[in-house]
């Protein structure tokens, strides 16, 4: 979100759009390195996978990994398609629609999923709002 702000500051400088790509950068590279921790953790311990969507507080995660690929749709429209060209914008326009409905989906199912078993007042934290935004 941080790579997001340069681009809306009234008072501009040289440099302004530098510390956007940087952050942009960097966002990327947090979420490729997230991808491949993650499937790692899957490969290694293929009963995982199974399992993170079942516990109560880690299947709330899911959907949020589908939300900061949106954030990194955001920074490409704003940073790469004045760059890039038109074309950009084509592509960027199909992988927002393509996340738009997998984040559909998937913050449904976890709801589904979630309130399909009885739930306890332990198993209640912050991260049921998270689905929603």
């Amino acid at each position: 979100m941080v790579a997001k702000w340069p681009v809306t500051v009234p008072f501009r400088f040289k440099g302004l759009a530098t510390i956007g790509i940087v952050f942009f950068l960097f966002n990327i590279l947090l979420f490729i390195f997230n991808v491949v921790m993650i499937s790692l953790r899957f490969y290694t311990y293929p009963e995982t996978f199974k399992a993170s969507f079942m516990h109560p507080s880690e299947r709330l995660f899911m959907p949020a990994a589908v939300v900061s690929f949106g954030t990194i749709l955001i920074n490409i429209s704003q940073y790469g398609v004045s760059r890039a060209g038109p074309w950009l914008s084509r592509a960027v326009l199909v992988m927002f629609w393509l996340d738009a409905t997998l984040a559909l989906i998937s913050s449904a199912g976890i709801y589904l999923l979630m309130w399909a078993e009885t739930p306890s007042l332990s198993s209640c934290n912050t991260n049921i709002a998270q689905v929603v935004y």
